[in-house]
Parts: C-alpha cells; sequence; structure tokens
C-alpha cells in the first residue's frame, strides 16, 4: 500500500522499460511449469514464499536470469521471497532497487484494510457506483496494530539485507512522489530517470514521446489517491475515529519503531 503499482507502471511507461510487474508473487507469478527440469527441487517448506525461495541458489540463478532476458525490471513484494534473497539477487545481478515506502503507517494499515474489504488493490479498478453506500465494516484494533507490527518486521528486515547495497537504492515515498499537482509528480519519476541513464520524457524521439507522456499523466493522476482521506475513509470503517486516536497513542509509545534504519 505505497503507491509502489503506480511507480512501477509510471516507469513501465519509459519505452526503454520493460517492468514484469509481480514475477514471484506466490498465485499470479512466473509458474514451474516453465522450468519442468526444476520441478523435483521445489519444496513445500518454502510456504508461504513462491517455489522459487525453495531452490538452490545455482538455481534461482537460472530463473531469474531467464526472468531479466524478458524484462529489465520487477516489482517484488516482501512476502513474495525472503529479504535475503532480494539482496543476493540485487548483488549477482547488480540491479538498482527503488523502495517504495509510506511514511504514514497509519494511511498504509487503513488503505489496506479498505482494499481487502472492497477487493479492489489497485488505483485503476472500476469502483462501484454503489461503493459509497455500502454499509461501514468495523476493524479489531488488535488486528489492526497487529499488521503494522508485521509490516515495521518486514520493513527492518529488507532494509537490513540491502545495507551493503545502499547506494543502488532509490527510496520513493508515496508522501512525496504522490504530492502536488501532476507537473511536480512527473519531476520525480524524471529525476528517477535520471539516476536510471535513461533519457527524460522530453528527450525522446518525436514518435515516443506522446505515447509514453499520456501513459505516465494517467498513473500520477492527482484523483487517483483518494482512499484513505479521512472523510472518504470514514464512510467505510465504522470506528475509523476510534482507530485513529489509538493509533496517535501508539505513535508516542512506539516511535522507535517506525525508522527505517
Amino acid at each position: 500500500r505505497t503507491g509502489s503499482n503506480n511507480v512501477s507502471y509510471v516507469l513501465g511507461a519509459h519505452p526503454q522499460i520493460e517492468v514484469g510487474n509481480e514475477l514471484l508473487h506466490q498465485r499470479n507469478g512466473v509458474k514451474i511449469d516453465e522450468f519442468p527440469h526444476l520441478k523435483e527441487s521445489v519444496t513445500s517448506s518454502s510456504d508461504p514464499y513462491h517455489w522459487i525461495a525453495s531452490l538452490q541458489p545455482q538455481q534461482q540463478t537460472e530463473v531469474c536470469r531467464t526472468l531479466f532476458e524478458r524484462f529489465n525490471g520487477f516489482k517484488i513484494h516482501s512476502q513474495h521471497v525472503p529479504a535475503e534473497f532480494i539482496a543476493r539477487v540485487v548483488g549477482e545481478f547488480e540491479c538498482t532497487v527503488i523502495l517504495t515506502v509510506r511514511r504514514n503507517l497509519f494511511e498504509q494499515a487503513m488503505s489496506n484494510f479498505i482494499a481487502a474489504r472492497n477487493m479492489k488493490w489497485h488505483a485503476d479498478e472500476k469502483r462501484e457506483s454503489d461503493d459509497d453506500n455500502s454499509d461501514p465494516f468495523e476493524i479489531s484494533p488488535a488486528h489492526f496494530f497487529n499488521w503494522i507490527e508485521l509490516l515495521l518486521e518486514a520493513r527492518r528486515s529488507v532494509w537490513s539485507a540491502l545495507k551493503p547495497y545502499a547506494d543502488r537504492v532509490i527510496l520513493c515515498e508515496y508522501e512525496s512522489m504522490f504530492s502536488g499537482d501532476a507537473a511536480r509528480r512527473l519531476m520525480r519519476f524524471q529525476i528517477i530517470f535520471d539516476v536510471l541513464g535513461m533519457p527524460r520524457f522530453g528527450k525522446l524521439s518525436d514518435s515516443e514521446r506522446p505515447e509514453a507522456f499520456q501513459k505516465a499523466m494517467h498513473f500520477i493522476d492527482p484523483q487517483k489517491q483518494k482512499m484513505t482521506d479521512p472523510d472518504y475513509a470514514a464512510r467505510f470503517v465504522s470506528n475509523y475515529a476510534e482507530i485513529a486516536q489509538r493509533y496517535d497513542r501508539w505513535l508516542m509509545r512506539s516511535y522507535g519503531k517506525t525508522s527505517l534504519a
């Protein structure tokens, strides 16, 4: 819930970037059937990770090399594979990591619960006209804060694993990337292209520029980030005010936990 889909979509609008999306997703990622000679090496011990996590390092390298032949980047969640696996691939293939985070843990958690309730995980998914009229649901405070604790644990694990490659990490904070008007948002992504050594949209050929620009502007549309607006979220969550108040108290007691470091 950090805007990672929109980040990957905007990057993918660049004609020199082929984003493979969630190739290592447990259910929707690349299937073992594409690598029949590795089937016997896959064990159930890797659950709940993608099957690649159960392979030997050299076999994991083989699969990743195949994926990088198709795409020059893909989106990955820390719940898809262990953080150590991510770090090893970064080191072995000299990858650049675009790490998306959300500074506001409350909004990230709230976004997760609302998306799970509505089964709409992406900003581009069509919302039915009666969404706002649906009966609000209640969030268990214990469940809410347990989700945040697990999120922080995963965040620390990933950051710790990536520390040896910190010079290859581009940090994309949701609040920074998706604030301001469309022009400001686009500028921040143009800076990422600079870091990646790729031309900005304005430097593309006349045939490439219009389509790339149109795709990018679609995904940085400021109207998309509405899910956690207090007035909007309170329509879905009946005890929104209670959760928000408890979060303020939790944050005062837990500031040290929220650091990336």
